[in-house]
């Protein structure tokens, strides 16, 4: 994924370079910018001499940014299926005596509500092992 962004000062081999964020960016924080934050700045390899005031354009790593979204939404999809298909498998086996399709729903709400929980939980892991890797590929000085 490449983003627009200006360099607001420099630092031996870094740039500083500020994004703001625009209506196609979305909300996958792959550049480090949380929900709510209109721009954010990020230190970058100046591996083409960029200088303060420039317009540079970044590569940010979108395999990392697919992963993090992967575990955001999929796995609490997934949990949600699991649970409703394990609370209707156990409801017909006579192993609960209950209505089935509560017992599904509870099941895979359950499950669901735990997915989110263990998504916290494990939150400064996945921000450890999905740090995001940017590079400046062209300096656009417009």
């Amino acid at each position: 994924m490449i983003e627009k962004g200006e360099v607001i000062g420099t630092e031996g081999k870094l740039a500083f370079v500020k994004f703001v964020r625009t209506s196609a960016c979305g909300n996958c924080t792959a550049c480090g910018m949380a929900q709510g934050e209109k721009q954010v700045i990020i230190d970058v390899l100046n591996t083409t001499g960029a200088r303060k005031g420039e317009m540079v354009e970044i590569e940010i790593e979108t395999k990392k940014a697919l992963f993090s979204s992967m575990i955001a939404y999929i796995f609490p999809l997934v949990m949600l299926v699991v649970g409703v298909a394990a609370g209707y498998w156990l409801s017909g086996r006579g192993i609960i005596h209950a209505d089935r399709e509560i017992i599904s729903a509870s099941f895979g709400i359950g499950l669901t509500i735990l997915s989110f929980m263990a998504i916290k939980l494990l939150e400064p892991v996945f921000k450890k092992k999905l740090v995001s890797t940017y590079r400046i590929v062209d300096n656009k000085n417009e």
